[in-house]
């Protein structure tokens, strides 16, 4: 308990059947707030009663590959299972990462284990943001760039003469 109480995130423990073992005291509480509709808990809920394919596939398609993932990791299929995924809440879109691994024991389980990485994912979007923007700074630098060169040469084809071999380009002064 003490561990489960240690994590930042929020932590369930079920067995080979999908049926829940253990929570974290802050998984109690996020599933019964603003957690109640993130895909990790209804997909863990989904596990408890049982539901239909059907009823799963309308619930959303994290939904689905959480409960997937839950799955292949209790039947041994798969090693682990990860992933990240926007949800909302009734006051704004967030972020989790949620991570299925097998319980080390011969009666088998998994812990799945949900943490909140909407700061890691607004920084993110924002370094991206700025990348953009220093691009196009980038370009439009260059372009100016070459603007600026380009204006160079047609001032100097004006004043030293039409074409690169008349005589004024090369110093020779007004022709008699």
């Amino acid at each position: 308990t003490g561990v489960l109480a240690s994590l930042p995130g929020h932590m369930v423990v079920v067995d080979r059947s999908g049926i829940i073992l253990r929570t974290s005291d802050t998984w109690k509480e996020f599933a019964a707030g603003d957690g109640a509709s993130d895909p990790s808990v209804l997909a863990v809920s989904a596990r408890q009663h049982h539901a239909s394919q059907r009823t799963v596939e309308e619930i959303g398609p994290v939904v689905k590959e959480v409960l997937d993932g839950i799955e292949a990791v209790l039947a041994g299929t798969q090693a682990e299972f990860r992933i990240e995924y926007p949800f909302s809440t009734l006051a704004y879109e967030r972020w989790a990462s949620v991570s299925v691994l097998p319980l080390q024991r011969p009666e088998g389980g998994a812990v799945i284990y949900r943490q909140d990485i909407t700061m890691q994912q607004r920084s993110r979007l924002e370094a991206e943001r700025l990348r953009r923007d220093l691009a196009h700074v980038a370009r439009v630098t260059t372009m100016g760039e070459m603007a600026a060169a380009l204006a160079h040469e047609c001032k100097c084809q004006r004043h030293c003469g039409a074409y690169p071999g008349h005589p004024r380009r090369h110093g020779l002064g007004p022709l008699t």
